[in-house]
């Protein structure tokens, strides 16, 4: 991928991703108690280090070359680098829990099912989040409606549950495209090993309706009114 991203981009969102991944991280390890956690799309590893803070003993974090190293915020050694514009990602360990928050958009459409199964191979739960139609950011070229990623899980046999988004949405700690946008893929054959995400499958059902976050109406409302100004 071309990376127009430098430190002050990952300064502004550093900030925001540890004070989203605060409120989520303790979610997912309620649902799955992950001991290994591969986050693709890394960037500085903010959610890993929440995930190593929350007593996860085995990360690794996968993102581009041009990641500043002095501004990770795990240990060097659980970093990777990796084009994630070209793959495979030729990674052979396997975990627990693989986490993809806001990556998916960057990618080229004709990546997106390939993405999508390089992160199924890497474990049998993943979080993820990408960004919706319009939703606007750095260098977003595949924004689409959450249906889009749950056709292409769907294909490798992953459920796609409904289950973080309803107890973040009103929490002000939670930055507005993680609350929209997120949401469990977990394999069937092996849902059975995290018995209380297979009662929220049970309960919920399989599917993630499309949504938008009143914060994300309220931003593109004043963007066209100070347009028009």
């Amino acid at each position: 991928m071309n990376h127009p991203y430098d430190k002050s981009f990952y300064q502004n969102g550093s900030r925001t991703a540890r004070l989203s991944a605060a409120e989520i991280v303790p979610l997912m390890m309620h649902l799955t108690a992950p001991q290994s956690v591969v986050d693709v799309g890394c960037g500085t590893g903010e959610w890993l280090s929440v995930f190593k803070s929350s007593g996860v003993t085995r990360i690794l974090g996968i993102d581009g070359q041009y990641v500043p190293q002095e501004q990770l915020q795990i240990p060097a050694e659980n970093f990777a680098a990796h084009d994630l514009g070209h793959l495979p990602l030729n990674i052979e360990r396997r975990f627990d829990l693989a986490v993809s928050m806001e990556v998916g958009e960057h990618l080229p459409t004709a990546e997106a099912g390939r993405f999508v199964a390089e992160l199924v191979e890497l474990a049998p739960v993943v979080l993820f989040s990408a960004a919706l139609p319009f939703q606007g950011g750095v260098q977003h070229v595949n924004e689409q409606w959450p249906q889009y990623w749950v056709q292409l899980f769907h294909k490798h046999q992953y459920a796609c549950i409904d289950c973080i988004r309803p107890r973040v949405w009103a929490n002000e700690n939670v930055a507005f495209w993680y609350a929209q946008n997120c949401f469990v893929a977990a394999s069937k054959s092996t849902m059975h090993r995290f018995p209380r995400l297979q009662a929220e499958f049970e309960r919920i059902g399989d599917g993630v309706p499309a949504l938008v976050h009143p914060l994300n109406y309220l931003v593109k409302v004043r963007q066209t009114m100070a347009s028009r100004a």
